[in-house]
């Protein structure tokens, strides 16, 4: 599997669409909203999906980067533009933030009004105080939520290449996931809602799974290879946080049959022993005839186990479902809230 790139860590070997994620930073989001308009979804995802990894440029990389842009276009007669007026105004170019309008009429009805009201009426100050340990996909949704007024104020406090990451983000912003958009909501009403001294408790482990969650594959599991590279325990406390036992409800349906046939039968009794009545309906029609008739059977011999016990057999579970998703023989991510059993 490809790693993003450790673009803080110099010298880096960029690739092209590193590259075009560092120059789309340096022309700021006006200019790139224009850029983006002449790229397909396709490249506009591979590029943002090396933005990702984008979180720190020194002088030389930065200035390694733009020297190869102005050579490729002194070398392209076609290419109409003044290269070495390019890389002045990018070297220079700083700008403020003016959110997308598409993007706050679609999901304004799904945020809190109440607790953006409340955002929007606090101080620039106490705002930044608020978010800025935030993820920065967190930070570029809440620009895009906030008057354009308040987001320039809070965008402003900002150091430059933050500032830029976070404007080209709201550039690429378009559609946020979900699970994603609940978590955003969440942070929301806590930082209007708290007392301040508890504000600063958000993010963490559950947090960063809700937006590996969000991403699509493979940046999903490329993220968490990041964070694995770098602390372990955390990754896989993130890995567990990502997908509990009662979410395999909301699986596909083969999903969930071909992870319970590759699950013993007490292994299978053990685990249902603690889970919900609806789970346990759920995994039994996923089941053959004889498997489930023998994990009934099962779970009537195992009613004297602790629960700590069934807790562990389920993590077991889910330890195999991990293996197999990452095998490629079964998808062990949430697709919906209300299951449907034809569902494949």
């Amino acid at each position: 599997m490809p790693r993003i790139p450790d673009l803080s860590v110099s010298p880096f070997v960029l690739d092209g669409p590193g590259k075009a994620a560092v120059v789309l930073l340096a022309l700021g989001p006006e200019m790139a909203a224009v850029v983006l308009k002449c790229l397909s979804n396709a490249e506009i995802k591979l590029i943002s999906s090396r933005l990702i990894a984008v979180r720190s440029l020194d002088k030389v990389m930065w200035t390694e980067v733009l020297r190869d842009f102005r050579e490729a276009s002194l070398l392209q007669p076609l290419l109409a533009v003044d290269a070495d007026q390019f890389v002045a105004r990018a070297l220079d170019h700083h700008d403020e933030n003016r959110a997308a309008p598409d993007f706050r009429e679609r999901y304004l009805t799904i945020i809190d009004q109440q607790a953006l009201d409340a955002a929007n009426g606090m101080d620039a100050d106490l705002l930044y105080e608020q978010l800025k340990d935030e993820h920065p996909q967190i930070i570029a949704t809440m620009l895009a939520l906030l008057s354009s007024t308040k987001a320039a104020a809070l965008g402003s406090l900002f150091d430059d290449e933050l500032r830029n990451e976070l404007l080209l983000r709201v550039a690429l912003l378009d559609y946020v996931h979900p699970m994603a958009l609940e978590d955003v909501n969440a942070s929301l009403c806590a930082m209007t809602l708290e007392p301040v001294e508890k504000r600063s408790r958000r993010g963490g482990i559950k947090t960063s799974a809700s937006l590996i969650n969000a991403f699509d594959e493979p940046l999903d599991e490329e993220a968490l290879e990041r964070i694995r590279q770098h602390q372990p325990a955390l990754a896989q406390g993130v890995e567990s946080a990502r997908f509990v036992f009662e979410d395999l409800r909301h699986i596909q349906a083969r999903s969930r049959q071909t992870l319970v046939a590759s699950v013993s039968t007490d292994e299978l009794a053990l685990a249902m022993q603690s889970c919900s009545d609806a789970l346990i309906r759920c995994l039994l029609e996923a089941m053959t005839t004889p498997l489930a008739d023998a994990v009934r059977e099962a779970m009537t011999l195992v009613q004297a186990k602790q629960t700590s016990d069934s807790i562990a057999a389920q993590q077991r579970i889910l330890a195999i479902g991990r293996s197999l998703h990452r095998q490629g023989q079964i998808q062990l991510k949430v697709v919906s809230a209300n299951p449907d059993p034809r569902m494949t």
